[in-house]
This record gives C-alpha cells, structure tokens and sequence, in this order.
C-alpha cells in the first residue's frame, strides 16, 4: 500500500509514514481475508484509501488534483525527487524526462542518464 501512494503521489516509499500508525495492517489483512466484497476505507496523510478484499487499491484526494504525474519507474522517481527543486516541465524541456500525458506517467527523456541518478544518491 505504501508503494502505491508513493507511486500515486511521486514520493520515496521512505518518506511516507507508516500505514500501521494509522490503521493496524493485520487487523486490516484479517477483515478483507481476500473476500472480494470487503472493502475497507480510510484516511492516510491527506488521501482517502479503500483497500478491497481482490487486492485492488484506490488512492483518491483533493491534493491530487494539483499533484505532477506519477513517475513511470523507480530511476525516474529518484531523479525527480533529487531535482525536486525544478518543475518537471524544465526536465522535459532538458530532455531528461518526458511528460506522457496520454499514460499519465513521467518517463525517461532522451537525454535521461541513470549515472546522474547514481552520483547523486551517493
């Protein structure tokens, strides 16, 4: 659940605080039980979480409305939060990422390197 709202909300699963202050992940795991028509809902930071017995998460809140796309894959997520400080279309315009509106995902841009992304985490 948590690599889903990093996902969702362009976070390092790090950053976010851990579901089990907010709602305890065994109790959680022993209702839904894998039964399809459970549902749990609740608030996590500022987004609304429904968890369904199939495995089926669904983040929602106001917030995003505002956020920038998800990230297509972990290199980009990590450039993106070590460049957090430009916005991502100056990262298009450098051609280190692409904004793929139409997948609603940041990817790769021709000019992306993943050493940047070693050097810098170092």
């Amino acid at each position: 659940m948590i690599e889903a709202i990093a996902f969702v909300t362009n976070q390092d699963p790090l950053d976010i605080d851990t579901v089990a202050d907010v709602i305890d992940p065994d109790a959680m795991d022993r209702l839904l039980g894998g039964d399809d028509t459970v549902t749990i809902s609740f608030v996590f930071e500022e987004y609304d979480v429904e968890v369904a017995g199939s495995g089926e998460i669904v983040i929602s809140g106001t917030d995003m409305l505002h956020t920038d796309l998800p990230s297509a894959n972990e290199e980009v997520a990590k450039l993106r939060l070590q460049l957090s400080h430009l916005p991502p279309s100056e990262l298009e315009d450098g051609g280190l990422v692409v904004l793929d509106k139409n997948a609603n995902v940041v990817r790769k841009g021709e000019n992306f390197d993943p050493t940047l992304v070693e050097q810098r985490s170092d």
